[in-house]
């Protein structure tokens, strides 16, 4: 059964036919887009719809996509998407308004859309940061994944567009493996604690926290998170754990549930100096970033795996999916 929306001061048809979902922008007349559903369903039901090319109006597919991240992200997170789903609509309604569905999004379009964002001012008069004009470009790549997902495009524009370039050294610290086992050495018997927080990403507070009730090696994750006041755990989350991780945990697993994972002895040896503590997590959780993007994770799913309440809050390491984008599209 098909159905009639409005967004703004137009009504949009939806319908099924062969298993898919089209959507058709009907016009400002509520009674011509009901006229127009049942026109087409009768149609469809007589099979006498020939060849149908699925593709959506952009106004109708920004809306959906807000739906749907209603269910998949925090209210900060949606907030981000909708100023970013705006700030693109109003460079197409400015620069390109004949640019009406989302199959019409190309990689030059996106490339315009960069420049545009480029000659902008922040509400002090400054330019627009590189930083932010890549973060807004990562933005729009998820929202248009969504498309992808639907079956509307086939591929992202986004993708085939460099980002602005940024210095290096503002990339977050991270440990290469062998500065990873190099600490773990340094700092024997609690080696294996610090290849697990840069396995998961799991800050020393958590680690330390951590009991085997969290921990379901079948499933191989970890039900990650820190207990408030309250005894609840905030920024719950599952975290996937790795095979030598696993492996290692089966070896010291006892029978209690209730007991710590990690001796508290070897925790303390990690928590000399706050600032070193402090260090040792930080840097963790950016290995455990870098390495997680490396491997083609995007923004929005690292940053609910850090516990992050915001999508903003893992903005600083988007260079490291630049990086992976940029070595998909090196020349074989």
């Amino acid at each position: 059964m098909g159905r009639v929306r409005k967004i703004g001061s137009d009504y949009f048809i939806e319908f099924e036919a062969r298993g898919l979902k089209y959507q058709q922008k009907a016009g400002p007349d509520r009674a011509a887009a009901e006229a127009l559903l049942k026109t087409i369903e009768s149609k469809i039901a007589q099979g006498e719809m020939g060849a149908m090319t699925r593709d959506v109006e952009l106004p109708l597919f920004w809306e959906d996509f807000l739906d749907f991240a209603k269910e998949q992200h925090t209210l900060p997170t949606i907030e981000r998407y909708r100023q970013a789903i705006v700030s693109f609509q109003s460079f197409i309604d400015q620069k390109i308004p004949k640019v009406a569905k989302l199959s019409q999004i190309t990689p030059s379009v996106v490339e315009h859309y960069k420049s545009y964002l480029a000659q902008q001012k922040t509400k002090r008069g400054a330019k627009v940061k590189p930083r932010l004009i890549n973060f807004t470009i990562l933005l729009l790549s998820d929202i248009l994944q969504y498309g992808i997902k639907l079956g509307y495009i086939h591929d992202d524009p986004t993708l085939h567009v460099p980002p602005v370039a940024l210095s290096i050294n503002r990339w977050p610290e991270a440990w290469t493996e062998e500065q990873v086992e190099k600490l773990c050495v340094q700092f024997s018997p609690a080696g294996d604690i610090l290849r697990f927080m840069a396995a998961t990403g799991l800050d020393l507070k958590e680690t330390a926290g951590l009991r085997w009730a969290q921990v379901e090696l079948k499933e191989g994750i970890v039900l990650a998170g820190d207990k408030g006041r309250s005894g609840k755990y905030r920024n719950f989350r599952r975290v996937p754990l790795d095979a030598k991780n696993i492996e290692r945990l089966r070896k010291i697993r006892p029978d209690a549930k209730d007991a710590a994972v990690f001796p508290q002895d070897q925790i303390q040896l990690l928590k000399k100096g706050e600032v070193f503590s402090r260090k040792v997590s930080g840097v963790a959780r950016n290995t455990f970033a870098k390495s997680v993007l490396a491997r083609g994770m995007r923004i929005s799913g690292l940053y609910k795996l850090l516990g992050f309440g915001d999508i903003a809050m893992a903005e600083r390491y988007s260079a490291y999916r630049q990086e992976y984008v940029r070595q998909l599209h090196l020349p074989c």
